[in-house]
């Protein structure tokens, strides 16, 4: 009996998504994941571009499991082309088998105004990759007892 808020906020919203990259202008293409050696990559010790250093420590030796094979590294993030809202971020990114392979936090710049006008070409939602969250839990923070609560096992 009450309006709907025209944002994600306290509504269910279930989107339909594909895993890609975009190219917003010339000469300028984003690839559908960003992965762990790109965060070195960028590590400089000066904000932003910092990273605490038991993550440093692990990535030396960051194991086979939570690896994609396609990338050859752990993945950190990803793009989608879902049709993201404000409110959205922290919501569940599930694939077409219901597991959970990430969690929704952003939305590309080109997109940033996608509520007022949704441009196909643009519209990339942002997701953390699971496999970079459990590698975190496995390797940086060693919680051995939250993976099995997780029911998945780290390398040990």
């Amino acid at each position: 009996g009450r309006p709907i808020a025209p944002d994600a906020n306290g509504t269910l919203r279930v989107s339909v998504a594909h895993v890609q990259g975009y190219a917003p202008r010339d000469g300028m293409a984003y690839t559908p994941f960003t992965r762990l050696g790109g965060a070195l990559d960028k590590h400089t010790g000066i904000e932003p571009f910092v990273l605490p250093e038991a993550l440093i420590a692990a990535a030396k030796d960051p194991g086979r499991r939570w690896r994609e094979p396609s990338l050859d590294d752990v993945p950190l993030n990803f793009l989608a082309d879902g049709d993201a809202s404000g409110g959205n971020s922290g919501s569940p990114v599930v694939n077409g088998r219901g597991e959970l392979v990430g969690v929704n936090f952003d939305r590309v710049w080109e997109n940033v105004a996608g509520d007022f006008g949704f441009r196909p070409e643009v519209s990339r939602n942002i997701s953390v990759d699971v496999r970079f969250m459990l590698w975190m839990l496995d390797r940086v923070e060693g919680a051995d007892a939250l993976l099995d609560e997780l029911g998945v096992s780290g390398e040990r």
